[in-house]
């Protein structure tokens, strides 16, 4: 009819117009169309926040229910149950937990509402307090007031493990490999007896897709952070940053009580994993005084230390941290295997000349104290590049003045010809090949600012 209508009012002036009008109108959506889209829209939206709820918590009891998919027995939302991509909201105040807080829901995220200072969640367990036990899990929210103060007096805060562990507790039924989008942030870490975070597993698990941001993790018996060797490969080759730990705060870690499987040496930011490390960011975290309250004599605490049994780390970026007054060293390498391709460690520094890699080592006993460390273990370094640190005031020593001929100083069974207290010390038993030093401030280390003695 609309057509005809139109033919009559403005006739056409050759068959080709009057096809393309036709063609045109052919096309158009009519209302039934549209109505029907609209609709499926509307069902659509509603059905995501039919699975997307969030649950309040307000008992001890009901965060452990909460996390475990059993329904609450309090508060306003009684009765609900949490399932895969809800949130677990808790209200302010101290949760005092008699079983640990098992999160076997996939996608889960548990956050508070008033974050750290108003809301503690603190008991006394073998293992970890919190322990995260399936992919996709989030604790502590995006913003600063949606974490929690979490401290375990008998084992570790956080562990990220499978429901075959041991080590860590788990006493909930379900759950999976918590191996994949774990993100942990805005929280509060301190006083555990054991490690702050500890990623263990019952069987050798690869990880990725690794968040640890914006935390503060103080004053804990064993690592801050640590990947203990049932963790296999870290990161996924090709993925740009695919482990991130940036904006944290760490001090006063490493205090040797540590329960992770093969750790013998402390930091604050420990890894020890099996095979390798790629697409790896260490970045705008402040790193201090590791193994300051229990001593690790006579070996001391590192800032960072890769050890273990690694056998390669490459495409690693680590960027703008303070790594300050650690009882070790700054930054420490030391397995059997290759440090590179791709490895920057770069604008470690802050606004005087004191800020950067500086003032690690003991206080007065001898020790190690270099700002970075490379180790004999270390069999072939390429592609490292250092550019823009403040690398000073670095005070190992190996309790000879002047400093003695090379000697076996850390018993890994190779001779140490650089001593203690150097800025970047390389004692790797192979070649160094394509080594970038650009723009560093090396001062005042009380032995060398640079010692390369590799073996090859």
């Amino acid at each position: 009819m609309l057509k005809q209508l139109y033919i009559q009012t403005e006739p056409m002036n050759d068959t080709r117009e009057r096809r393309r009008y036709e063609l045109k109108l052919s096309k158009a959506p009519n209302m039934r169309t549209v109505i029907i889209a609209l609709l499926a829209f509307i069902l659509i939206g509603t059905a995501a926040d039919a699975f997307a709820k969030e649950l309040r918590v307000t008992t001890a009891a009901d965060l452990v229910n909460c996390v475990t998919g059993v329904p609450l027995v309090a508060g306003p939302d009684t009765g609900k149950v949490a399932a895969a991509g809800d949130t677990c909201v808790v209200f302010p105040g101290t949760y005092i937990v008699v079983a640990p807080v098992d999160i076997v829901i996939e996608n889960l995220t548990l956050r508070s509402t008033n974050g750290a200072t108003a809301t503690t969640i603190t008991g006394a367990l073998p293992g970890g307090l919190i322990n995260i036990v399936n992919r996709g899990v989030t604790v502590g929210g995006p913003a600063p007031d949606q974490g929690f103060t979490i401290t375990n007096a008998g084992g570790a805060a956080i562990c990220v493990t499978d429901p075959a562990n041991v080590l860590c507790a788990v006493a909930a039924p379900g759950g999976q490999a918590a191996n994949e989008n774990i993100t942990i942030q805005n929280n509060t870490i301190r006083q555990n007896a054991n490690e702050g975070i500890l990623f263990h597993y019952g069987v050798v698990t690869a990880i990725d897709t690794i968040r640890i941001l914006k935390n503060t993790i103080v004053n804990n018996g064993g690592d801050g952070i640590a990947f203990d060797d049932s963790v296999g490969a870290i990161g996924r080759r090709g993925v740009d940053r695919n482990v991130v730990i940036e904006g944290n705060f760490l001090n006063d870690n490493g205090n040797g009580a540590n329960i992770g499987v093969g750790a013998a040496t402390s930091a604050n930011i420990h890894f020890y994993n099996t095979t390798t490390i790629e697409q790896l960011a260490i970045i705008n975290n402040e790193i201090y005084r590791a193994g300051v309250t229990v001593p690790q004599a006579p070996a001391g605490s590192d800032g960072i230390l890769f050890d273990g049994p690694i056998t390669e780390i490459r495409d690693t970026l680590i960027d703008r941290n303070l790594i300050q007054f650690n009882t070790r060293n700054g930054i420490k390498f030391d397995y059997v295997g290759r440090l590179g391709e791709n490895v920057t460690i770069s604008n470690n520094k802050g606004v005087t000349p004191e800020q950067g890699i500086t003032h690690n080592g003991p206080a007065a006993v001898p020790g190690e104290g270099n700002g970075i460390y490379i180790t004999g273990l270390v069999n072939d370094v390429r592609d490292l590049r250092l550019i823009n640190n403040s690398i000073n005031s670095n005070r190992g020593w190996d309790g000879t003045f002047p400093p003695a001929p090379a000697a076996d100083l850390d018993g890994n069974g190779f001779d140490d010809p650089c001593r203690h207290g150097n800025g970047l010390a390389i004692e790797a038993d192979s070649r160094v090949e394509s080594l970038l030093l650009d723009g560093n401030d090396f001062r005042q280390n009380f032995n060398n600012g640079v010692c390369i003695a590799n073996d090859g």
